[in-house]
């Protein structure tokens, strides 16, 4: 699976997002006054997405991948660093957003339960231009058909369709606006197995047809091989590797990347990768470690360089990493 690079569709150049938690009044006076707590969600990560290409990001839960694809999209601006669309900083949001989507996670939470399938896809087709009733009927009809549901669905609510089937309108929803650029956010993690493959075969067939680009943010690192390009691993807000996905799969440079690998279940005992236990759990995004983030869990941590100084991303062969293992080998 592999794209020619051009010039980036989609960069984020130091992007920074922290969010600002205020403690109730017991827990703040426990705490000597101290009434807000500073999340550091994403903590200066740099991207760059091509066009027609898929990214996948991936980690644990918390790491930041959603706020990451919420940036990138705009739905909440970077607390610092930039996002620029082909080689442009993103200036008037509502502009960028005709080429930048979003699908999102829970197909149950994400539609409006009060409003048809008609009422939910005529607010991107407004929004794109299509002002005209007929026009916009039509539009929406060929909608439906092309992420496979039937035209008789178009006055239907949220609550009479399956999970699968609300995630073809949230596809639906997103395609509408004509977008070049997409991030499907964990769009079949809620979904059955058999269902999961259907939309992920959808997802493909539209971006080879409407030359999409995507952000796929996935748990699940067999769909993520399966669907992407290249991918990246998040862990506690930062990017520790990125690379082409058939070399990252192969040969993970980071620690973090090779224990997620090592999770992966096979059924043909040859494919199996030996267990990597991480010691104990994933640092507060409050108060993330000094030097590398990973440092407290790694297996191969080299003591003091990799407690207080945070490693920088290098290239090694077709990817890039950031760990001193891989620094001091250069």
């Amino acid at each position: 699976m592999g794209i020619e690079p051009t010039r980036p569709l989609i960069e984020a150049e130091g992007v920074k997002k922290y969010f600002y938690y205020q403690f109730p009044g017991l827990l703040a006076r426990v705490l000597a006054g101290q009434r807000k707590a500073v999340v550091h969600a994403v903590d200066g990560i740099n991207l760059v997405i091509y066009p027609g290409e898929t990214l996948g990001l991936v980690g644990e839960s918390g790491c930041g991948k959603t706020t990451v694809g919420r940036v990138l999209v705009r739905l909440c601006a970077p607390t610092a660093g930039e996002v620029r669309y082909e080689g442009r900083p993103v200036a008037d949001v509502d502009a960028y957003h005709r080429s930048a989507q979003i699908i999102f996670q829970n197909p149950y939470s994400s539609l409006n339960p009060r409003k048809t399938v008609r009422e939910i896809l005529a607010v991107p087709l407004w929004h794109r231009g299509v002002r005209d009733p007929a026009a916009r009927e039509e539009e929406t009809l060929h909608l439906l058909r092309r992420v496979g549901l039937r035209e008789r669905h178009i006055d239907s609510y949220p609550h009479q369709f399956s999970g699968g089937q609300r995630q073809r309108i949230g596809v639906a929803r997103a395609i509408a606006m004509q977008p070049r650029f997409i991030v499907a956010d964990e769009p079949v993690s809620s979904l059955d197995v058999s269902i999961q493959a259907q939309v992920i075969n959808l997802l493909e067939e539209l971006q080879a047809e409407l030359q999409l680009t995507y952000l796929f943010i996935s748990h699940d690192l067999s769909v993520v091989h399966h669907i992407s390009n290249r991918v990246a691993v998040m862990y506690l807000g930062q990017i520790v590797e990125e690379g082409p996905t058939d070399d990252l799969y192969t040969n993970p440079l980071h620690p973090y990347t090779q224990a997620l690998l090592a999770a992966i279940p096979h059924v043909d005992k040859a494919k199996r990768r030996e267990r990597i236990l991480l010691a104990g759990g994933v640092p507060s995004p409050i108060h993330p470690p000094s030097g590398c983030r990973f440092h407290p869990r790694c297996p191969s941590t080299m003591g003091q360089i990799c407690q207080t100084e945070p490693p920088p991303m290098i290239q090694a062969g077709a990817q890039r990493v950031a760990c001193w293992l891989h620094l001091k080998s250069v």
